[in-house]
């Protein structure tokens, strides 16, 4: 690999070197998980402006999150 030959040519030792690796890739369902969890984050910051009951929180966090997953699909 091309980074791991930078990695000798330069002198680094193991532990820089794995710096330098590109990241394992992951399968889809891991992948729609990670995009699930981030937009879930980006929810929680629309729902902190929101006065509303705690028990529609989950809902409406579950709904912005499949409004943006919705958005993705959408041509541009």
């Amino acid at each position: 690999m091309a980074a791991d030959a930078a990695a000798d040519a330069i002198g680094f030792d193991d532990r820089e070197a794995k710096l330098l690796k590109a990241p394992a890739p992951i399968d889809e369902t891991e992948a729609e998980a990670e995009k699930r969890h981030h937009f879930a984050v980006r929810a929680n910051s629309i729902l902190a402006f929101v006065e509303c009951n705690e028990d529609q929180r989950p809902k409406l966090r579950e709904a912005i999150v499949e409004a943006m997953l919705w958005a993705q699909t959408q041509p541009k």
